[in-house]
């Protein structure tokens, strides 16, 4: 994933990841969005994030990895099984 500049929305993140990488950010997005569909989407910290009162997720694409980082305990539970092919 190239560094700069950074993204202004998720569309232009996703747009910018290798395209393996894109195809497993999507899924990932398309999973918060089905289990937090209130969410608001926007970037935060240069990755895509998800926020409803506070940020309940963020995932992103590294040089060998993605990473998914749900922040409460509530979005671990909803997410469930649905996150197992990304863990």
């Amino acid at each position: 994933m190239k560094r700069s500049p950074a993204s202004p929305d998720v569309d232009g993140y996703l747009a910018r990841a290798a395209p393996l990488a894109r195809r497993r950010l999507r899924e990932m997005r398309s999973v918060v969005r089905a289990t937090a569909p209130d969410a608001i989407e926007h970037i935060g910290y240069g990755i895509p994030a998800y926020k409803r009162g506070g940020v309940l997720v963020y995932f992103a694409a590294h040089a060998a990895h993605i990473g998914f980082y749900p922040l409460t305990s509530d979005m671990r539970a909803a997410l469930g099984r649905a996150i197992t092919p990304y863990l």
